[in-house]
């Protein structure tokens, strides 16, 4: 294990961060001779303890003017990756109390062996409130709670899998403009169970562009105060003076049959 209190002016094994405004990784490399500029981040106490596999820094300065606190780095030698393998917290720059990690493989966390009551407390209290009255629930094993902004998943090139004996998407905003939950599929859109039940407070909307289909074998039923069929205006005009492709005639015969 080597030791040194000052800080080299390169490194063998050089720590790579994605830059967000570009796919290219960002190298860090030791101070460059003419100063330091007044806003630039710097390090007086910079300590590397490194050997030849893995390195811990403690004041790392990077090439885009970010200052870790702490640098728990793996060095390859001979890499193939794009990206290096470290865990970084930042002290200083944009990302000054925010931790990097950075895995060009696969990231695994296991827990839950013994999770705790959903009553414990603590920093994911606010979190812990989807569960409700769940007398089922098994108590808590992760959380991720962010008190403030959003949460992102991305796979821009893979799929987002959740498994689980049940599932929850719970959305607790107000009436002045959030508490929404949106699917969106650029393709095909599948609801598949054993029932499908949909439930709303004000009203109900099923709407498409070209055709709608309702396929049952067995008993369809409607059940409403109300019933109203508007049928959309035929290119052609109709015989009898009527509107569409359907008669009035026609269109009795059709409710009558409907409502039994």
């Amino acid at each position: 294990m080597s030791y040194s209190g000052s800080r080299p002016t390169s490194t063998s094994a050089s720590l790579r961060i994605p830059s967000p405004s570009s796919s290219r990784p960002t190298t860090a490399t030791g101070p460059t001779s003419g100063g330091v500029g007044k806003d630039e981040c710097k390090s007086y106490d910079y300590l590397p303890i490194s050997n030849t596999v893995g390195k811990v820094c403690l004041g790392e300065v990077t090439s885009n003017n970010q200052k870790m606190a702490v640098l728990i780095q793996n060095i390859f030698p001979n890499t193939a990756f794009k990206v290096g393998h470290y865990i970084g917290l930042w002290c200083e720059g944009p990302l000054a109390g925010g931790i990097n990690i950075v895995s060009p493989s696969i990231v695994q966390i296991y827990c839950g062996e013994k999770p705790v009551a959903k009553s414990g407390g603590g920093a994911g209290t606010e979190a812990l409130t989807a569960l409700g009255n769940n007398k089922e629930a098994n108590g808590v094993a992760f959380i991720t709670h962010a008190v403030n902004g959003d949460i992102i998943l991305s796979a821009p090139n893979g799929r987002i899998r959740i498994l689980a004996k049940d599932i929850d998407l719970v959305a607790s905003g107000t009436k002045s403009g959030n508490g929404f939950v949106t699917l969106n599929a650029s393709q095909t859109l599948q609801l598949k169970g054993n029932r499908v039940e949909t439930e709303a407070a004000e009203a109900v909307k099923l709407g498409c562009e070209r055709e709608y289909g309702i396929s049952v074998p067995g008993t369809y039923k409607i059940e409403c105060g109300r019933l109203k069929i508007i049928e959309g205006a035929d290119v052609s005009a109709a015989p009898s003076g009527q509107s569409g492709t359907v008669t009035a005639l026609g269109t009795f015969k059709a409710i009558a049959k409907l409502i039994g």
